[in-house]
């Protein structure tokens, strides 16, 4: 039996080898290649080239309830100018709650004003349960039929539900991917993030659009159809990242 520094010096010597190399080397490429060349020739060149040519979502004949539902947790410094701009969407049925995981810092405070204007509704709870519980136990108290997931620290762009919304209108759909963007790109970490949105975000979830199998909605902004989530037992409390789960 040959020791483990001559099996070593054996390895190379076989066929299986040099193919599996080749693969492992080359197949990065080409899957970026596919990616690529997929976003581009067939989502740009098919449907957003025409959309910006014509600046304006699809109209609608029907406005379905939307809730725009805002999870949070010690969302201080944030909260307000994230309701701000939710509060201004250009859509004349939807509804925006907060649901507020038990923080220990002012954003209680801060979601007061809106709050008490009744442009928001909040659900306070007592106990910090996570993400995903915090979810469930709002999404119960939702009027919508369609619901919008943000983050506490997103921005939504104002024309967000009228270009979310006309996707629902085929049954099949249930869930509809947002595009988030990083606006704050001062430091070394933002511009890494940024990359990773402009490439993993904008550009994979392009190509899998056109291969009918986006494989994870976004955990910043994505929208889905309410009855679905409750078909499929709504968020995992237990699985760290809840939006690919939820997605799978």
């Amino acid at each position: 039996m040959p020791t483990l520094r001559e099996f070593v010096q054996i390895v190379p010597t076989w066929p299986v080898y040099w193919w599996a190399l080749v693969f492992f080397a080359f197949y990065p490429v080409m899957s970026a290649i596919v990616w690529v060349s997929t976003a581009f020739l067939y989502f740009y060149l098919r449907r957003e080239r025409d959309e910006g040519k014509a600046g304006r979502p699809p109209e609608l004949t029907h406005f379905p309830m939307v809730s725009v539902l805002i999870p949070t947790f010690c969302e201080q410094k944030v909260i307000a100018e994230t309701l701000e701009c939710a509060t201004r969407i250009d859509y004349p049925n939807y509804e925006v709650v907060v649901v507020d995981d038990a923080s220990i810092d002012g954003t209680r405070a801060a979601l007061r004003p809106y709050v008490e204007a009744g442009k928001v509704r909040l659900v306070a709870k007592e106990k910090n349960e996570g993400k995903a519980m915090a979810m469930n136990d709002a999404i119960p108290c939702l009027k919508g039929e369609i619901v919008l997931i943000m983050d506490a620290d997103a921005a939504p762009d104002p024309d967000i539900l009228r270009w979310i919304v006309p996707h629902f209108q085929s049954a099949r759909v249930a869930g509809v991917t947002g595009n988030p963007r990083v606006a704050n790109r001062e430091t070394f970490l933002a511009q890494l993030q940024l990359v990773e949105f402009t490439s993993i975000v904008s550009l994979l979830r392009r190509a899998q659009r056109i291969w009918g199998r986006i494989l994870t909605m976004s955990g910043v902004v994505g929208a889905f159809r309410k009855s679905a989530l409750v078909d499929v037992g709504l968020f995992s409390p237990e699985m760290a990242t809840e939006d690919i789960d939820m997605t799978w």
